[in-house]
């Protein structure tokens, strides 16, 4: 963890270069914490005279982040940085990564093009602002809705993991393990925020997982309930609850082919893209 105020840095460098957001120095350590992996042995630093000039994490979802100075982007140090990180997973037995970025940074699409990486979807990021308390959500009949509990952690997690893998080819499901200790270790993590609708015999039929901060971090409804306004109910559910705890602006990222219709629902509820990126995958 020593390096973090360096890796900061270049991340603070990077995201004002290309008109991204950044998170303060204590939300880059909850990340690192709750991330699931050791970063002795999963974050690469590139060093130029006294100080980090880029540096690269794998994650255990097999995803790749990385920056490098703004200075220092057209030099090979991104390309080397990366290449590290590609031997290193091929001698785990990693069969693919991914990759995304911005459509504002120029320089990381066009080093991902030309060093084999495919595109492979494009995603983006959407925000809601509410000036009035919006109304009550209207659940369809044979759910109700209440907040999580630590109970909870593994049939959430499974649910997720079925609702991704049912339209994803990617996804990569993480151990139960990594997935608590991303999903709850942070400080934007409160579990009144967190909410699951459930039938009358108490399976779970959906849920809709919100950062405190008025972040929507997953989204997921069973087959069965699906276009029967569980999603909508969810999200209306959440939005009521986060405006009571003053939060006026709730974003989310969506991919633009999730085959579930949420990119529609979201453009209904309200939500506008303000950024697009492109993902990236690598067969290793």
């Amino acid at each position: 963890m020593h390096d973090l105020i360096g890796v900061h840095d270049v991340k603070i460098a990077h995201s004002r270069a290309i008109g991204e957001l950044f998170w303060t120095l204590s939300e880059e350590r909850d990340s690192w914490e709750r991330a699931g992996f050791d970063p002795a042995r999963d974050v690469w630093v590139a060093v130029g005279g006294e100080k980090i000039v880029g540096y690269a994490e794998l994650r255990p979802d097999h995803g790749v982040r990385s920056a490098v100075l703004p200075e220092r982007s057209n030099d090979g140090v991104h390309e080397a940085i990366l290449a590290e990180v590609e031997r290193a997973a091929r001698a785990r037995g990693v069969p693919s990564l991914s990759v995304i970025a911005p459509d504002t940074d120029r320089a990381a699409l066009e080093i991902y093009a030309a060093d084999g990486w495919a595109r492979s979807r494009e995603v983006w990021r959407m925000w809601v602002e509410h000036a009035e308390e919006p109304p009550a959500a209207v659940f369809p009949g044979g759910v109700s809705v209440r907040t999580y509990t630590a109970a909870d952690a593994e049939d959430v997690h499974q649910l997720l993991d079925d609702a991704y893998l049912g339209w994803d080819d990617e996804y990569v499901a993480v151990p139960h393990r990594e997935w608590l200790a991303f999903m709850t270790v942070g400080s934007d993590f409160d579990p009144a925020c967190w909410f699951v609708a459930e039938t009358k015999s108490g399976r779970f039929a959906g849920v809709c997982l919100n950062w405190s901060t008025g972040w929507v971090k997953d989204l997921a409804v069973r087959p069965e309930w699906r276009r029967r306004g569980l999603g909508e109910a969810l999200l209306r559910h959440s939005f009521r609850e986060l405006f009571q705890r003053g939060v006026r602006r709730i974003g989310l990222k969506v991919d633009s082919n999730n085959g579930t219709g949420a990119p529609r629902l979201y453009e209904r509820l309200g939500f506008v893209t303000d950024r697009r990126y492109t993902m990236f995958a690598k067969r290793l």
